[in-house]
């Protein structure tokens, strides 16, 4: 009654036509996704150890990093020790011109007294133009006594070599000095000063010897050579002395070393500004 209709099945070429319509229908509603996959190429070998690089490269310089400040703070640390001082509650930054007329930032990192006079160290950044577009710095430590009265004398002992040199470079032409009179000691410092007669009468003899004591203990004999003689003035520091401090200069950073020369020429200091130290306020061994 009915007329049979043979059952059939999808061939292989309607079954893939049928995916590459599913296919085709799936692109038309993912647009972006199917840009994305065409338009991002695949990260080459290269290119992966380079951002390798990159990543490592970073955690070793924070690492570097953290590990100055450790060690910077521990510099400070022991020079506090040496010198019996404390950090300071604030650290104060000034800005001013050194005696050699160099422009400098100066930041108070310890403070107290020494030999009972109130006392500070700081760090004293100097920069001196190379030529029109850099500047090279210089780190010094700088230890500031305030006696609380007036110096007897404008007074500034610098030893010979290179700040005296680069301080004619920078004023254009070498300062005045005053002679003591003592051979051996003016070879070695470059004595500056408001009077010249007082200034002598201040630098003994016993004075002029221990100060030349000093300088061989940090620095070693008087070099002969002009060379040797640079080298051995940026191991030394400069006796400053003003109307209302006096201070002890020298190249570098705050550190256990550079805290025990500052502190040896203390009592220097103090004999050299007109307050020497007594058996009642000794300075701390």
């Amino acid at each position: 009654m009915y007329a049979s209709v043979p059952a059939t099945t999808p061939s292989s070429r309607t079954r893939s036509g049928t995916a590459a319509d599913v296919g085709a229908t799936f692109r038309l509603k993912c647009p972006r996704q199917a840009e994305v996959e065409h338009h991002t190429p695949a990260i080459s070998v290269e290119a992966y150890c380079w951002a390798m690089f990159a990543i490592v490269a970073v955690i070793v310089m924070a690492a570097v990093l953290f590990w100055l400040f450790r060690q910077n703070a521990a510099d400070i640390d022991a020079a506090a020790s040496t010198l019996g001082l404390r950090r300071a509650a604030t650290r104060v930054t000034t800005r001013g011109t050194s005696a050699e007329g160099f422009a400098y930032v100066e930041t108070t990192l310890l403070e107290g007294t020494i030999a009972g006079t109130p006392a500070a160290l700081s760090v004293r950044t100097v920069k001196r133009r190379q030529n029109k577009y850099r500047r090279h710095g210089s780190e010094m430590t700088v230890l500031t006594l305030r006696p609380g009265r007036p110096m007897v004398l404008r007074v500034r002992l610098q030893p010979a070599g290179m700040l005296e040199s680069l301080e004619w470079l920078q004023k254009g032409e070498p300062p005045e000095t005053v002679p003591t009179g003592d051979p051996a000691f003016d070879a070695a410092y470059r004595l500056y000063a408001s009077d010249a007669a007082v200034a002598r009468a201040v630098l003994t003899t016993d004075l002029r010897r221990d100060i030349l004591a000093l300088r061989e203990r940090v620095a070693g004999p008087m070099p002969s050579g002009a060379a040797s003689g640079m080298a051995a003035g940026l191991l030394l520091g400069t006796f400053d002395v003003e109307p209302d401090a006096a201070r002890y200069v020298v190249y570098g950073s705050p550190t256990a070393a550079v805290a025990a020369h500052v502190h040896a020429a203390v009592p220097l200091l103090l004999r050299l500004a007109g307050r020497p130290t007594t058996d009642a306020e000794p300075v701390r061994p």
